[in-house]
């Protein structure tokens, strides 16, 4: 084989491996982000446990059982070789649907106790994440 034809070999070697980490280590990591930027901005932004619905103990906030905090809800779609998009699903409670899901209901500003931002907070933290774990994982590949 002459050079160009293993630097091509090498060349693809490497773009299936940077694929490879990407949709394992680096989403991975990226949905542990979301959950910390949940906690965060979400379910530490304010105190109640409970919601007040009139029952005696009131209803729960949901976490990781249906709410933001369920990585089950992370929608991951390929948007080229080396991207992904991803995207928390997770429906609105009952009382607050009005057509948006959890987080569109979290970042607006009809809800007590107002707007709190999840996607730019999220942003940039999986920003700095992601380059770190591509070049780790590329490392620990041999690479």
């Amino acid at each position: 084989m002459g050079l160009s034809s293993d630097f091509a070999t090498l060349l693809k070697q490497l773009e299936n491996d940077m694929s490879d980490i990407l949709t394992n280590e680096v989403m991975r990591k990226a949905e542990k982000e979301f959950q910390n930027v949940a906690e965060s901005n979400v379910y530490s932004a304010y105190s109640p446990k409970y919601y007040g619905d009139g029952s005696v103990f009131g209803r729960k906030r949901r976490y990781g059982n249906g709410g933001i905090y369920d990585i089950t809800y992370i929608e991951t779609n390929r948007t080229g070789k080396l991207s992904i998009t991803m995207e928390d699903i997770a429906p609105a409670n009952t009382n607050n649907d009005q057509g948006m899901n959890a987080i569109e209901w979290v970042e607006s500003s009809r809800g007590v106790p107002g707007a709190r931002e999840f996607y730019a907070p999220l942003q940039t933290k999986v920003d700095a994440m992601a380059e770190i774990a591509m070049f780790s994982a590329l490392k620990g590949r041999g690479w």
